[in-house]
Parts: C-alpha cells; sequence; structure tokens
C-alpha cells in the first residue's frame, strides 16, 4: 500500500513538472486538476512550486533522485521500524544548489501529503504538521570588529580591501568572510594592542591572525586577540566554539606556544602547532576540546590532560576533567563543514545549536519531548525545511516570528 501511494505521488509530481514545461496532454492535465481539486494543501504546495526559478529542473532531478536511492529509502525505512520509538535517523541528500534543493523538499512535502491525503484504513495516521507563521532563512558569514579604541566596524556589510591600522598591523577584509591582520613594516615601532571579532547568533566567521595561524567562529562566539604577537607566548580568549589551525612559530630556537584561554572560568588549551575544535558555550553542560592533527594540552587549575588526534577532552562545569579516548572528530567538525550532525542527541541539544544557527529562541509548551537524532542536515536550509525533517520524529515544532515554539 505504501509503495503504490508512494508511487502515485511520483506520478502528480511528473505532472506537475509536465505542466510547467508546458508538454501536459489534455488527459495528463485533467488528473491534475483532479488532485488539485481535492485539498488546500494541494493546490498550495502547486503554487508554491510553481513560483520557483528553478522548479522545472528540480522536479526532473527529484525524479532522479527516487531512483537512484530507492535501495537506500527501503534500507533506512527499515531500520527506521526496529528502532525504539524515541529515536529516528534523518538524512538529506546533499550537494545541490539551495533553489533546487529547496524545490525537491517541496517536492517531498508534496509527495507525503498527497500519501497520507489518499491512504485510508485503521494504518493511516497523519503526521504531524509543522506550523510555519514566517520562514528564517540559514545563518552566514556576519560578525563585527571591535578596535582598540572601542569603535565597532560591522564585517558582513564591507567590500574587500584595507579596512583599518591597529598597532603594527593592517586589518584586511578578504572578502567570503574573512578578515586578516597582516603586519605593516612602516608602523612596526607601534604599541600592540587588542582587537575583538565577534559573531552573533546566525553568524561565521574566519580569522587570519598576525602569526599566521587560522580561526574559525561559530555562531554566538567571540575572539579576543593582540595585533601582534610578542614576547614568549601567543594568547587568545574565545568564547563560544571556535576551530583554531596553529602555525609554528620560534622565539629563537624555541617554539613559541599557542594559548586558548576559555572564558571565563574555563581553562585554557596549550599548544605549539596543531588543528582542534574548541566548543565552549554557556548553555553547554561542558567544554569540549577536539584535537584533529598534533599535540595539546588542556587545563583549568590543577586537573590538566594531554590529547593525541582523534581524542577530545570535556571539561563541565564542576572543574572536573575527563578525555574521550574515541572522539566523534566528524560530528565536532560538522559546523565548520557547513553540517549539523547529531549523534544520540537529545531534543534540547539539537534545538540549541538551530537556535545559535538561525537566531531563534526556544520556548517549550508542554514537558520536553523525549526523543533522540541520529544523522546530518546542511546548515544552508531555512528554518522550517529543517523543522520538516524533525517532523517526521513526531515532534511539534512552529515558528513565531524569532521563537521556535515546541507544542506538546
Amino acid at each position: 500500500m505504501k509503495k503504490r501511494a508512494l508511487h502515485a505521488s511520483y506520478q502528480i509530481v511528473e505532472l506537475i513538472r509536465k505542466h510547467l514545461d508546458e508538454s501536459i496532454t489534455p488527459a495528463e492535465n485533467s488528473r491534475l486538476e483532479h488532485w488539485l481539486q481535492a485539498k488546500e494543501a494541494n493546490r498550495i504546495l502547486f503554487r508554491q512550486l510553481a513560483e520557483k526559478e528553478h522548479a522545472g529542473e528540480a522536479i526532473s532531478r527529484f525524479k532522479e533522485i527516487a531512483a537512484e536511492r530507492a535501495a537506500t529509502f527501503e534500507r533506512i525505512s527499515s531500520q527506521l521500524t526496529t528502532l525504539p520509538s524515541s529515536r529516528t535517523r534523518f538524512f538529506l541528500f546533499r550537494h545541490w544548489s539551495y533553489a533546487a534543493a529547496a524545490t525537491v523538499l517541496l517536492c517531498l512535502g508534496a509527495a507525503s501529503l498527497f500519501y497520507f491525503n489518499n491512504s485510508s484504513g485503521p494504518t493511516a495516521r497523519p503526521k504531524p504538521a509543522v506550523t510555519v507563521v514566517t520562514d528564517i532563512p540559514p545563518g552566514g558569514n556576519k560578525a563585527t570588529l571591535t578596535l582598540a579604541n572601542g569603535s565597532v566596524i560591522t564585517l558582513d556589510s564591507l567590500q574587500s580591501g584595507t579596512l583599518v591600522r591597529q598597532g603594527n598591523a593592517a586589518v584586511i577584509q578578504l572578502g567570503n568572510g574573512q578578515l586578516a591582520y597582516k603586519k605593516d613594516a612602516a608602523a612596526r615601532d607601534a604599541p600592540v594592542v587588542y582587537n575583538i571579532i565577534a559573531t552573533p547568533r546566525g553568524g561565521q566567521y574566519q580569522l587570519l591572525l598576525p602569526d599566521g595561524s587560522k580561526a574559525w567562529l561559530n555562531a554566538a562566539s567571540s575572539l579576543r586577540f593582540p595585533t601582534a604577537f610578542t614576547g614568549g607566548k601567543r594568547k587568545v580568549q574565545l568564547t563560544g566554539e571556535g576551530y583554531f589551525e596553529v602555525a609554528p612559530l620560534y622565539t629563537g630556537k624555541k617554539k613559541t606556544p599557542f594559548i586558548v584561554e576559555i572564558g571565563p572560568g574555563g581553562g585554557q588549551v596549550e599548544v605549539l602547532g596543531t588543528h582542534f575544535n574548541v566548543m565552549a558555550y554557556d548553555d553547554e553542560s561542558a567544554v569540549k576540546v577536539t584535537l584533529l592533527t598534533g599535540a595539546v594540552k588542556v587545563s583549568k587549575g590543577l586537573a590538566g590532560a594531554r590529547l593525541t588526534p582523534g581524542q577530545q577532552a570535556q571539561l563541565d562545569k564542576a572543574g572536573q576533567l575527563k578525555v574521550q579516548p574515541q572522539a566523534d572528530v566528524a560530528a565536532a567538525m560538522a559546523w565548520k563543514n557547513g553540517m549539523f550532525q547529531f549523534h544520540s542527541a537529545d531534543l534540547p541539544a539539537v534545538l540549541r545549536q538551530l537556535s545559535r544557527w538561525y537566531d531563534v529562541d526556544v520556548i517549550y509548551k508542554g514537558p520536553v519531548p523525549s526523543r533522540e537524532f541520529e544523522g546530518e542536515i546542511e546548515r544552508n536550509l531555512t528554518l522550517s525545511q529543517v523543522l520538516r525533517i524533525l517532523e517526521k520524529n513526531q515532534v511539534h515544532i512552529k515558528i513565531e516570528g524569532t521563537q521556535m515554539v515546541v507544542m506538546p
């Protein structure tokens, strides 16, 4: 029954494609008209598809994907039936253009609506709908730069080029969400000053530090750093989440350590030259330092641990430090690679990430649903598209202004 209904929904998608490219026959047009008259939801979806610039191409791609992924669909469906009712997995087809992906998701919505609107009998049970008052786009390259004198520059609205000089460095906007500090030979005797780059909720940014090290900031994060590193240490202060690729630097014949202070009161990470991620949001239960290459030392007070690649240090609110010997590096790095990735994540953990990336608050209208989530979602989707995926696990969420309201 399910396969027949799904096949029928594919036929409807094909009729819509033919209508858009004006190749529909009178008999096919009659079938499409009958489908449109059956439900208001069908008419709404049809109008949405008709307005999409790349609708015809995307619908064709939808049919190709349907054929290519039939076996995968069967496998995932069988896995879902064997999972506990409180747990769900979700997967997205990746590497599409944004417009095509959005349209294909509408096609999938049309397919699922067609199935549930045309199913009958005791086994047919409609899924809960996500009520969308307004949609919210994904985050992007947005940040502010606070200069030594307290003035603030909004980075996302600027063109490429030199913005300002700070201390003995020229501050250069590279475009595509990147800022660089380059030594200015004409100002080599200028005093060292501190700047702060900060991303809002819904923002991310990349920074090239004056020593050649690179830092990526996730949403709702900040990094305080000097315009030049002098003396025997390089020290920066991080809030939120950042990924670092530290360039080796020598003072004489000795390597100069690079220290990330996690503040306030979150310990520190000391490295010489390595790649690592630090997640230190205030609303998370622990600071997590994940090492990709090299070696780092994580410490707070008397507690300390040295990590090797693939390990993760977890520092909780009480100051207890433990090491995860086989960390989920892919999950820790997902945000930098344009993804959300969840492994046995409960609903609040999922919604905290969405809250930061889409700049929305989370409101629970009743008890927090007990759910676990597995899978990955691209961060370039709109919020309503993400919520449609979560909806598959019987989670009622609606968007009200800048709030995600979780319904009982």
